[in-house]
């Protein structure tokens, strides 16, 4: 049996690096644990590493956008090149990922902290420090394990999620732990777990919203149930969640000229995270899919929020309030979790009001959206559709895609074209899960995937 090594190596030395006021080398090279809650918390406020690196593969091979033949042969990295076209073949540049690498520095982050708080008695006069600083940690180690799940493991089944491989729960930051690849279901326990925990221990919103909170548990935890199939348990959190943080902007006052129309850390963000800038997403190399686009109706404020044109669709919407992708937890995306749910075990009368709620805010006014018009099918398959325009560019449709595969209403294949070469990926295929990087199979020896 081999050490996993999971990049830690090269997460310590980022931590030399940008925490030397309380992180030293001893003669022996070991690491120095923080030994207050400053310091600890300074671990969780790295934004680079919790919040703004987020995986960018999922988004990449997603079906919201295309690029030009030219664009797409101009790229360097072979990583994008592959998932871009689902490459059976799969090649990592270097034989490494960085969604895989910068995961797991954030699993070893949130490990570190926990582990330095053990050797902190929790008082009266530090209780609050203590338990926002463990739900965060608990928080941020789930956060991490669900991106490397979307990628790196099939999509949640309860037939076979006792048998399909996971990814390597790393619990201790111990670099010479011998870890191995968990299964799907105990992947996703061990991001339930620890969310479940996180809650009672989280304040109710954070400031500043790159922090964790008990509303963001709750609608992570939404997000989980969801992909899941467990309806009534993701509607339980999207209520609470709602309950906690139900704002939504209205579209008719955002400015549709604007370079960036939706501000960063507006009234909808409960948790702030953004995707890595890949090159292949830039808003001047990206074309909008024309299916997608064609799909807002006229009075539908988000497609002038939303994107822009320049001789082809381009995207601007942006939750980042830059170019950058958003990739956290929003108040729009719970309401839309809660109407499924609720449309999925029909209560089609709390659907269609959650619906009316987010749309008002969506069209301009004075639009009839005539929803109570609709049957229990008719409204989940309107809720989906309406998923995919709100939730557009935000890491979350090959998630989607994933789990939508399972039903036949909503089965999509995915096409693309290259200099007259036909590309498909057919649902549920091996494909919609990524190989392991090559450098942490020549590490290690776990399992790879199948393509």
């Amino acid at each position: 049996m081999k050490i996993i090594k999971l990049t830690m190596l090269l997460a310590i030395s980022i931590l030399f690096g940008c925490q030397k006021d309380f992180l030293d080398i001893k003669s022996d090279k070991k690491l120095v644990v923080p030994t207050n809650l400053k310091d600890l918390q300074s671990l969780l406020d790295n934004t680079e590493r919790m919040n703004i690196l987020m995986p960018y593969l999922t988004e990449i091979s997603a079906d919201d956008y295309y690029v030009r033949a030219d664009r797409y042969q101009s790229l360097s990295s072979l990583t994008m090149k592959s998932a871009y076209v689902w490459a059976k073949d799969f090649v990592y540049q270097n034989n490494s990922s960085s969604d895989w690498d910068w995961r797991y520095e954030q699993v070893f982050l949130a490990n570190l902290a926990l582990e330095g708080l053990d050797k902190i008695e929790r008082n009266s006069n530090n209780a609050k420090d203590w338990n926002n600083i463990k739900g965060s940690a608990l928080f941020y180690r789930s956060w991490a394990f669900y991106q490397l799940s979307q990628l790196f493991c099939k999509p949640y089944d309860s037939t076979t999620a006792n048998t399909d491989l996971g990814i390597p729960l790393k619990r201790e930051s111990d670099i010479n732990e011998k870890v191995f690849r968990a299964t799907v279901k105990e992947t996703y326990e061990q991001m339930l777990n620890d969310l479940s925990e996180a809650i009672d221990l989280l304040p109710t919103v954070s400031n500043p919203k790159t922090r964790p909170s008990k509303a963001a548990a709750h609608a992570f935890l939404a997000r989980l149930h969801l992909l899941m199939g467990n309806y009534a348990n993701a509607a339980e959190h999207a209520a609470a969640s709602i309950t906690l943080a139900d704002k939504l902007m209205n579209f008719n006052d955002l400015d549709a000229t604007a370079n960036y129309p939706v501000p960063q850390f507006n009234d909808e963000v409960i948790f702030h995270s953004s995707m890595l800038g890949a090159l292949i997403l830039r808003e001047n190399r990206l074309i909008v899919d024309s299916v997608l686009f064609d799909s807002y109706q006229a009075d539908d404020l988000r497609k002038k929020i939303f994107f822009y044109y320049d001789g082809e669709n381009r995207y601007k919407g942006s939750y980042d309030g830059t170019r950058e992708l958003f990739t956290g937890l929003a108040s729009d995306e719970v309401y839309l979790i809660l109407a499924e749910c609720y449309a999925r075990l029909g209560m089609t009368g709390n659907a269609i009001e959650l619906m009316t709620t987010l749309l008002e805010n969506r069209y301009a006014k004075g639009t009839d959206l005539s929803l109570g018009t609709l049957n229990q099918e008719q409204l989940l398959y309107n809720i989906i559709a309406e998923r995919r325009k709100e939730l557009v560019f935000r890491g979350l449709r090959w998630t989607d895609l994933r789990r939508l595969n399972k039903e036949t209403a909503f089965k999509v294949t995915l096409k693309r074209e290259l200099n007259g070469v036909q590309y498909e990926l057919l649902p549920n295929e091996n494909s919609y899960v990524l190989p392991i990087p090559p450098n942490i199979i020549a590490i290690n020896g776990i399992e790879q995937n199948e393509r």
